[in-house]
């Protein structure tokens, strides 16, 4: 059985402010290894809440 996280057209904005993540997609394999790297403030903390459920997408 193998296992795949697949992100489709991910947005999320806080309030009523512009989307910090801005339609985002990709697939991730089972065994696949990935790094998150930008600035502070430029939505890697966001991304991964919205992955694990603390945070809800608007699409």
């Amino acid at each position: 059985m193998s296992q795949t996280v697949v992100v489709q057209d991910l947005v999320y904005a806080y309030s009523t402010r512009e989307p910090v993540l801005r339609e985002i997609s990709f697939t991730l394999n089972a065994g696949d290894r990935v790094a998150l790297m930008g600035p502070t403030g430029s939505g890697k903390s966001t991304l991964l809440e919205n992955l694990i459920g603390l945070k809800e997408p608007q699409a």
